[in-house]
């Protein structure tokens, strides 16, 4: 456990995240045991099984150099980095309301 919680702070500061948001949760059903780690409020999860499937999300890509543990970090810092380029600042995107407005005869 502490393995992993010193792991997911090397990666969080690599890739640029909080580390505060990651959560890790054991969870215990009959005889399987899981460990479940989040990242926010819910959103990204990865799960390791004692037989060591891993599931998780997101996933973009897999970098042959790097664990599955540290590619599904890289896929939370994109889906990140991709949410802040599609927000625009107000008097950028200006000119391009003005245009979708002229477009569509809006008001």
């Amino acid at each position: 456990m502490e393995d992993l919680t010193s792991q997911l702070k090397e990666f969080s500061k690599k890739h640029y995240l909080d580390f505060k948001l990651f959560q890790i949760k054991q969870i215990k059903k009959n005889f399987r045991r899981k460990k479940i780690i989040t990242y926010g409020k819910n959103e990204y999860f990865f799960e390791i099984n004692n037989n060591d499937k891993k599931n998780f999300f997101p996933y973009f890509e897999a970098k042959k150099d790097l664990s599955d543990l540290e590619n599904w970090i890289l896929s939370i810092s994109k889906t990140q980095e991709q949410h802040f380029n599609i927000v625009k600042d107000l008097e950028k995107s200006k000119e391009d309301r003005s245009n979708f407005k002229k477009k569509y005869n809006c008001l």
